[in-house]
């Protein structure tokens, strides 16, 4: 209680100081615990909104809230944000939630990814693209918010695969591979797709109460 007490002594310390906008709203709320209605987050958040950062985020936004492609850079762009799934970690880490007008548009881009409607990066030629894609889609997509329903399919396919990799308590690459090929059908031998990749872990400890 005491270690707490002075992480909170420091925080409030911090906060009185002219610091920039963006680790003020962070202390505030994360340190802090302090209510998204009361007047100092207000006032934090409406100073983020006028940074320079968010304001370089939302200008790089397209119309159908990507920032271009979702995982593979296009070289071809000079953009500042070279892909949409670093625009979602970089709004994040600003502070921003999941009700920010940029996240909204985000959530809406990538769930019309998840359901299969609008093509993304150019496919690779091999049977795990349409796997990946999926899997990098839903990573980025809970990190806004792991409520969604639309993430429930995918999450549930990996915590399947995971299980059946896990099944006799340590990891067998053997029964990895084979509940690919009954689950997905992609070959994951060293490959991104076996159970040691980020999107995975993201994916998965965004419910991590439900495993």
């Amino acid at each position: 209680m005491q270690f707490v007490n002075s992480i909170k002594e420091i925080a409030y310390s911090l906060i009185e100081q002219d610091i920039d906008p963006v680790p003020k709203l962070l202390l505030l709320r994360d340190v802090l615990s302090c209510d998204s209605g009361t007047a100092s987050c207000r006032e934090a958040l409406s100073a983020v909104n006028k940074s320079r950062w968010i304001q370089n985020l939302a200008k790089e936004q397209l119309n159908d809230g990507s920032w271009g492609r979702l995982h593979s850079a296009d070289t071809c762009q000079k953009r500042k944000i070279t892909t949409t799934e670093i625009g979602v970690r970089r709004v994040l880490s600003l502070g921003l939630e999941s009700s920010h007008p940029i996240l909204l548009k985000a959530t809406q881009y990538l769930s019309v990814i998840l359901e299969g409607v609008v093509p993304i990066d150019p496919p690779e030629p091999n049977d795990r693209w349409s796997t990946g894609v999926e899997l990098f889609c839903a990573a980025t997509l809970s990190q806004i918010d792991p409520s969604l329903p639309i993430l429930d399919k995918v999450w549930n396919l990996w915590l399947q695969i995971a299980k059946r990799t896990f099944a006799s308590g340590n990891y067998n690459e053997d029964q990895e591979i084979r509940a690919h090929n009954e689950l997905t059908g992609a070959t994951v031998r060293d490959s991104y797709l076996q159970l040691d990749n980020k999107y995975v872990w993201i994916l998965l400890t965004s419910r991590a109460a439900k495993i």
